[in-house]
């Protein structure tokens, strides 16, 4: 039986997903407080003084922010902040492992296939 050229579906929200990371400024990413009294925060790539990259919340103060990906006012909402940074830094890893179990699900369905076809064989063979 020829090899199928047909191409495996592509699910349109993880086409998208991986579309936005891969336009999105590289993680990680970290997030902290801007604002001396009120909820101001940013959330962009930290490094500390041995530039080693730092993520979830900079508390410091004492890191330096190399590049700002976002950023909210007075009225901001330090959870938006902490939500942002850790869905980036977690997204590359989530999608792989979608990626895997998806290919992996491919698998067990064209083992199944097989099974199903070798049954049907061994059925007409026993003139069932």
């Amino acid at each position: 039986m020829p090899e199928s050229t047909e191409t495996p579906n592509v699910d349109p929200a993880m086409a998208e997903l991986r579309r936005l990371l891969d336009a999105a400024t590289p993680g990680p990413w970290a997030w902290e407080m801007t604002g001396d009294k009120d909820n101001s925060w940013g959330v962009g790539i930290i490094v500390d003084d041995d530039e080693n990259l730092i993520t979830g919340r900079n508390e410091t103060g004492e890191n330096l922010l190399v590049e700002s990906v976002c950023e909210a006012g007075a009225d901001g909402n330090p959870a938006d902040a902490e939500l942002i940074a850790a869905m980036r830094n977690a997204l590359p890893g989530l999608l792989a492992e979608v990626e895997c179990h998806r290919a992996e699900c491919r698998g067990y369905a064209a083992m199944l296939h097989e099974a199903r076809r070798e049954v049907e064989r061994l059925r007409t063979a026993a003139g069932e």
